[in-house]
């Protein structure tokens, strides 16, 4: 889903305040990220890869605790060896989604009265 601006999520009362009340504004936002997996061999590479993943996959709710709606495997682009240095090295490239939503609140002051000025008269 893709908002291109903040939508209203709810109004709630201020908990600190009854004459206020606290509008919610929520605009998700999709994310393609890559990390890289750098080393020195096939194998070592493929010991990170799997760390990596583990890691991802306990840390995941933790993630979601701070705000991240979803984190989810997109695909893993052709493997590399990069031979720019000295030493050549093996690149593993992931790519995962990661949906998150900003939430913005609005503090608003309770409407007490509205004036209206109608000229009846006039025609």
């Amino acid at each position: 889903m893709k908002e291109r601006k903040p939508r209203q999520r709810e109004t709630i009362p201020d908990p600190d305040n009854p004459d206020r009340f606290i509008t919610l504004l929520g605009q998700m936002f999709d994310y393609i990220i890559q990390f890289d997996i750098w080393a020195k061999a096939h194998r070592q590479a493929d010991d990170l890869l799997d760390k990596f993943e583990d890691f991802i996959l306990i840390y995941t709710p933790y993630f979601m605790q701070m705000g991240v709606n979803q984190l989810v495997f997109e695909r893993q682009l052709e493997d590399q060896v990069v031979t720019a240095w000295r030493d050549p090295v093996v690149n593993r490239r992931l790519q995962y989604a990661l949906r998150f939503e900003r939430i913005t609140p609005i503090v608003l002051s309770q409407i007490e009265r509205i004036l209206i000025d109608a000229d009846l008269d006039a025609q």
